[in-house]
C-alpha cells in the first residue's frame, strides 16, 4: 500500500487542500480520470473524547486532535442562496465524502495526497497492480466466460493506465513551463 507522508502538523490548517485521483471506464466505454479535492474543514477533538457524562476522562490530553476532510464536489459544495457567489458547504455531507485522520500522524489516509501529481502517480501504481492481478488470473485455469470478463477488464485497465500516464505528462509539462516562466521573471530583461 502506498501512503503519502503527512505534512508537518503546523502546516495543516482549516482550508488546506489535499487530492485523490481515480481512473475508470464508464458505461459508454469512455475512459475517465478524476482528480478530486479534499479540503480540511476542521481540526478538533473527537466528540465525547474529553469527558463522559460531564466528568473529565483520565489520560485525555490536548494532543488528541483529528483533522476532518470533506471532498469538494457538486454534492457537498452548493449554492447557499440566490445571491451571486453565495456558495458554501452543505449542512449534511455523506460519510463517503468525509475522511478523518489524527493531527500530527505520520501518513495521510489511504488514497489522499498533497498534490494532484502525487495523487495521479498513486493512481498509476494502483492501476499497475490491478493489471498485474488480472494477468495473474488469466494465467490460471478459467472457464471461457470468466476469461472473457477478465480480458475485458484488463483492456479497460490498460486504457485507464494510458489516460493516467497522459495526465501525469501534461501536469509535469505545465509545471516545467511555470518554473521556466518564474526563472525568466527573476532574471529580468536582458
Amino acid at each position: 500500500m502506498l501512503y503519502c507522508k503527512a505534512p508537518a502538523a503546523h502546516r495543516i490548517k482549516t482550508g488546506t487542500t489535499f487530492y485523490s485521483a481515480t481512473g475508470w471506464v464508464d458505461d459508454n466505454g469512455k475512459v475517465r480520470v478524476n482528480v478530486d479535492e479534499w479540503l480540511v474543514r476542521s481540526i478538533r477533538a473527537k466528540r465525547g473524547s474529553k469527558s463522559k457524562m460531564g466528568f473529565k476522562v483520565l489520560g485525555t490530553g490536548d494532543d488528541m486532535k483529528f483533522v476532518n476532510l470533506a471532498q469538494k464536489n457538486s454534492s457537498t459544495w452548493i449554492r447557499r442562496s440566490s445571491k451571486i457567489g453565495d456558495y458554501g458547504w452543505d449542512s449534511s455531507i455523506p460519510d463517503y465524502y468525509r475522511k478523518q485522520f489524527q493531527h500530527g500522524a505520520d501518513n495521510l489516509p489511504y488514497g489522499i495526497h498533497t498534490t494532484p501529481l502525487k495523487a495521479l502517480i498513486y493512481a498509476r501504481a494502483s492501476t499497475d497492480r490491478c493489471i498485474a492481478s488480472s494477468k495473474k488470473w488469466l494465467a490460471g485455469e478459467l472457464t471461457e466466460q470468466e476469461r472473457k470478463e477478465i480480458e475485458q477488464e484488463l483492456s479497460g485497465e490498460e486504457r485507464t493506465l494510458k489516460a493516467i500516464k497522459t495526465r501525469i505528462t501534461k501536469i509535469r509539462k505545465s509545471n516545467k513551463k511555470a518554473d521556466s516562466q518564474i526563472l525568466a521573471k527573476k532574471k529580468g530583461p536582458p
